[in-house]
């Protein structure tokens, strides 16, 4: 069972990876399908929920800005702004590394294979295109700085998890699904009032 299991993370990490491969060769952008023709958001829009933000070094940024490009790259801007939000919402949590770099770079050893909290991770790297690079690069330096879409916030707000929506992985079904943005659905866990 535990072998099935193995060759169907691997299967899932790597298709989801090849399809963003090849879909950025070609410049072909997955089908928006929650969010479709979005805009930036007027600077009305964006606030800071949390105070003043803490400083982060430039190699938590470095990690961030590459979490999103290579989970979300081809994603509209609050696509990639709630993939950011996800890594910062584990931050620091119980189950998870306290920094950002820890976060995305986390991994299970099941019977000797590696599986990937951030399937990229686990893959070879390949050339960035420059103008999604970019657009990570400064959704990576205006969510570490504390600032967010105001809609993202209130749709997927709390939220740990996420996943594209051609995959169906089993731990979603123990997830409380929370929205979707593009590509990807966003699940929180189940809270229970004491």
């Amino acid at each position: 069972m535990r072998s099935c299991l193995i060759k169907f993370f691997q299967f899932l990490t790597v298709s989801s990876v090849t399809l963003f491969f090849l879909l950025s060769l070609f410049a072909v952008a997955p089908t928006q399908l929650s969010l479709a023709h979005y805009t930036p958001p007027p600077t009305t829009n964006l606030i800071r929920p949390w105070g003043d933000a803490p400083r982060r070094t430039s190699r938590e940024e470095a990690c961030l800005t590459q979490a999103i490009y290579y989970e979300a790259g081809l994603e509209s801007r609050q696509g990639k702004e709630a993939v950011a939000l996800v890594i910062l919402n584990r931050v620091g949590q119980k189950r998870y590394a306290s920094t950002i770099c820890g976060v995305v770079h986390q991994y299970l050893i099941v019977d000797g294979h590696k599986i990937c909290q951030f399937s990229y991770h686990c893959l070879p790297y390949y050339h960035p295109n420059s103008h999604s690079w970019t657009e990570s690069q400064l959704i990576a330096k205006r969510t570490l700085s504390n600032i967010f879409n105001r809609d993202i916030l209130l749709l997927i707000g709390r939220a740990q998890y996420f996943h594209a929506s051609y995959v169906n992985p089993t731990w979603a079904k123990k997830k409380k699904f929370v929205g979707r943005i593009g590509n990807h659905l966003f699940y929180d866990e189940f809270y229970i009032r004491s």
